[in-house]
Parts: C-alpha cells; sequence; structure tokens
C-alpha cells in the first residue's frame, strides 16, 4: 500500500499535535512551553488528509478562526502594557530590560497573573489609567481562598505599574492602595530540631554535608549549591546571592572555627552527589 499523501505536511507555528491511544489530535497553542501559553483549542479535522477533502478543510477552517481570535489590544491598554513589559511572542515587541532580568522561575510565577489581566473579558481591553483600586479590591477579593495567591497577584500587579508609571505609561498605581491578606506565612523557617537530626541520621553524607554548610551559612538551596573552596576566605566565607544579585555584591559570611574546618576538610575529600538523598525515604518523617 502506498504511502499517504500528506502524512508528514509540515504544520504551521502554533500548531501542535499530539499522538495518544493510536489517534493524533491537533491543537491551536501559540506560545506553547513558554511564560505565554494560554490555554489550547483542540482542532478538527485532518491536514494529511487529500486536498479539498472535508476533513482537510475542517482543519484549515478551524485553525483560520482560532488565530482570528488572536487578541489585539487598544493602545494604552491593561494589555497593551503588559505587552510592552514583557513583550510578544512574535517579536513584535521586545521584553523590557526590567522584564529580560528576571529569572525564568520570577518569569513564570508572574505570567500566571498577567495572563489573567491581559484577558479580554477580565482588565486586558480596560485603559491603564482606568483600572481602580475597587476593581482591584475586586480581583483580590475573588482569591480570598487562596490568601498567598492574591496577595502575590497584588505584588505583580504593583511591579508592572511600578514600571510602567516613570515611563509615561501609567500615572497612578491602582494596586498601591489595596492591603495584602494577613497569612500564617512566616516566610523561610529553619528546621525543627528533630529534622536537623533526621537528617543527620539518615542523610548520605552529600547530602548531610549540604545540611551543615546550609546551618553554617543560612543561605537558600539555590546558593549553597553554587559554594566551593574558592569562596573560602580567612575565618568564612563569600557568597553572592542569587535573588539579591541587583542589590548587593558579595557577602562575607563569618563562619565558626569548626565549621571553617569542616568545609577545609570537605575540600580535601571530595564525594560523588548521590541521587537518593535518605535512606528509607518513602518512610514519614518522625513527629
Amino acid at each position: 500500500m502506498g504511502r499517504r499523501r500528506g502524512a508528514d505536511v509540515k504544520l504551521p507555528e502554533g500548531v501542535g499535535k499530539v499522538r495518544a491511544k493510536g489517534r493524533t489530535y491537533y491543537y491551536w497553542n501559540p506560545g506553547r512551553k513558554t511564560d505565554r501559553e494560554g490555554e489550547r483549542v483542540r482542532l478538527h479535522g485532518d491536514p494529511s488528509a487529500p486536498a479539498n477533502s472535508p476533513e482537510f478543510r475542517r482543519f484549515w477552517t478551524e485553525l483560520a478562526n482560532a488565530a482570528a481570535c488572536a487578541v489585539n489590544y487598544p493602545a494604552g491598554s491593561v494589555g497593551d502594557l503588559i505587552e510592552c513589559y514583557r513583550g510578544t511572542e512574535d517579536g513584535r515587541r521586545p521584553p523590557s530590560a526590567e522584564w529580560a532580568k528576571l529569572s525564568e522561575s520570577s518569569k513564570s510565577s508572574y505570567s500566571v497573573h498577567l495572563n489573567r489581566f491581559a484577558k479580554p473579558e477580565a482588565w486586558g481591553m480596560l485603559g491603564a489609567n482606568e483600572l481602580t483600586p475597587a476593581a482591584v479590591l475586586a480581583g483580590r477579593d475573588a482569591l480570598k481562598d487562596t490568601p498567598g495567591m492574591a496577595n502575590h497577584m497584588l505584588s505583580v500587579g504593583r511591579t508592572l505599574y511600578s514600571w510602567a508609571i516613570p515611563i509615561g505609561l501609567a500615572r497612578s498605581n491602582p494596586f498601591e492602595p489595596i492591603a495584602p491578606f494577613d497569612t500564617e506565612d512566616r516566610g523561610h523557617v529553619p528546621w525543627p530540631y528533630w529534622v536537623v537530626e533526621y537528617v543527620c541520621d539518615h542523610a548520605s553524607p552529600d547530602l548531610l554535608r549540604m545540611e551543615r554548610l546550609g546551618i553554617a551559612t543560612c543561605q537558600r538551596v539555590s546558593d549553597l549549591i553554587r559554594l566551593g573552596p574558592i569562596h573560602r576566605e580567612r575565618t568564612g566565607i563569600w557568597c553572592r546571592p542569587k535573588k539579591t544579585r541587583r542589590r548587593r555584591r558579595a557577602t562575607f559570611i563569618p563562619l565558626a572555627t569548626v565549621d571553617a574546618l569542616e568545609l577545609d576538610r570537605w575540600a580535601e575529600t571530595p564525594i560523588t552527589f548521590h541521587k537518593h538523598a535518605l535512606e528509607g525515604a518513602d518512610r514519614p518523617l518522625p513527629r
């Protein structure tokens, strides 16, 4: 049997293909795996079917309709402001310097809220200067069941408008007067003593060293894994926290003599990181 005509057809940009249970499904999903990814739209029909067949025509018709629904924000709108801030997928607008400086994880978390702001049924079509504190308050209260998410939404909105005001894209910050929800979150809480003791008794040597280093320096895990012998000096160690790199340079962290000697000993006897951190990691920690 001859090969099916058009089976290897090249799909347009923004169209994804998924194989499941022997069937092929097509989706309109521009910006897939980026911080601008929206809800994907199922496309029926088959682009590899013979030209002018019903399946062929249905696919290209649905694709044209989906692409036509792409939002064009009015100048000066909230959606337009967001595009100015983080750029556009097609490169029509480059991202702002402030957006480009953010880490990928920050861009991803910011975009959760920016995507919500930009929806036409939300604030996307509203003028950037027409968004009121009352509307922001309603948006915060709509997320009252997840106060942490509500507070992060306010923080992202404040950041967006704080960037926009000095360059003339907004006159005031409607997020500024809205207070965050009170939460029980106390930030990064140190491990209780029983967790420290449990890790000391059960962790593999590599993670035991990580624990000791963390207790000695009080740094984030992302900063701990970048520390090495070259950062040791006198009775301490130099650390440049990645998250605060734009506000300050490296910080010198004094160490207790026993910790300084221990770190120097590690440099002489390096070990290989092991995949499994704890023996019996499937068992719950005691309380």
